[in-house]
Parts: structure tokens; sequence; C-alpha cells
């Protein structure tokens, strides 16, 4: 089963039968919820606890089906497939002389520590948009 329809099984063998009620007792916007049961996004592992510690399923084979499936999950998505940085930041990308970079141990420190704790996929796209907010930032431009 996807990940998706384990949730929303999930979800409904607790009792609820809406997802706005679920949604508020987890603590997720309901759209996210939505979102995840629809198979739309793939939430990270922080609301997957949130969303088992409600449904009650955190020590269950269950809770173990959904991590799998969310895992399974992450690796059939295309990196950048849902991610919506801009036609910019992408044409920026492809444009770009690296030796115009700035590439100053704190920005590219600023820029690791942003994958290293944000649960996203490094994807160069992305990578682009983050180092050149944080120098925007860092310069006041």
């Amino acid at each position: 089963m996807t990940f998706d329809a384990l949730l929303k099984a999930a979800i409904n063998d607790a009792g609820y039968s809406s997802l706005r009620t679920f949604s508020i007792d987890a603590g997720i916007a309901r759209e996210s919820v939505r979102a995840y049961t629809a198979g739309d996004r793939i939430p990270g592992n922080t609301k997957l606890e949130q969303m088992g510690d409600v449904l009650g399923i955190r020590e269950t084979p269950i809770y173990t089906q959904l991590e799998l499936a969310l895992a399974t999950a992450r690796l059939q998505k295309k990196s950048g497939a849902n991610q919506k940085y801009g036609v910019q930041a992408t044409a920026a990308l492809k444009t770009a002389d690296p030796a115009d970079d700035l590439p100053t141990h704190r920005i590219e420190a600023l820029v690791t520590m942003f994958f290293d704790h944000g649960h996203r996929e490094r994807t160069p796209e992305i990578e682009y948009f983050i180092r050149e907010n944080i120098t925007r930032i860092l310069t006041d431009a």
C-alpha cells in the first residue's frame, strides 16, 4: 500500500470522520493533512511522529508500515518535482557562473546547515535559491 492509502486507513481506523478533526488534534494544518492523504505531499519525520502519537499507533506494526511506505515515497519522488522555487532560480542556475558566486565559508556553512537540519533533498536549484537568499540577507541587498 502507498503512504497516502495507509495514512487514510489509519485515520479512519482511529475513528476520525473528518480530516479537519484529525488535523486539529494532531496540530497540523488541515491542508497539509489533506495533501498527505491525497498523495500530493509527503510529511517530514516530525509530522509523521505527531500523527502517529495522535492515532495511538507509534509502537505498532501499522506505524512501521507507514514509515516504510514513507521511505519508499521519498525514494520514488523525483528530485524537485513538487518544489516550486520559481523560474528565476532555475534560469539563474543555468546561466550562473560559479566564479561569480560568493563562496565564503560562512554562506556555505549556512547552506549546509539548512540541508543538514531542514530535512530537504539537496538539489542544485534549491541550493542556489538558499545561497542567493542568504547572500542577499547578509549583504542587505
